[in-house]
């Protein structure tokens, strides 16, 4: 099984909460829109696990279009792939 969740940065997001009702297994695509940016996500919840440890920066760049997969095991979100600026 697969999502999607489409979001709009506006303003700086400094608080991304855990995602509920994951399924092990599944592959969630987060599309995060820029807007009239530019914007930062920071303050990723723990349940997030992203290469080395360290979190991903968003494109600084007025309505850049970022996209971030992960893989849940159920409990946690871990990233497999990213797309950045994309146009």
């Amino acid at each position: 099984a697969s999502a999607v969740l489409a979001a709009e940065l506006y303003p700086n997001v400094t608080a991304f909460s855990a995602p509920t009702n994951q399924v092990a297994g599944s592959y969630y695509t987060l599309r995060v829109n820029n807007g009239s940016g530019p914007y930062s996500i920071s303050g990723w919840n723990a349940v997030f696990k992203f290469p080395g440890g360290t979190d991903p920066t968003s494109t600084a760049t007025a309505s850049a279009i970022d996209l971030f997969v992960f893989r849940s095991d159920g409990t946690n979100m871990e990233l497999i792939g990213q797309s950045q600026d994309v146009k």
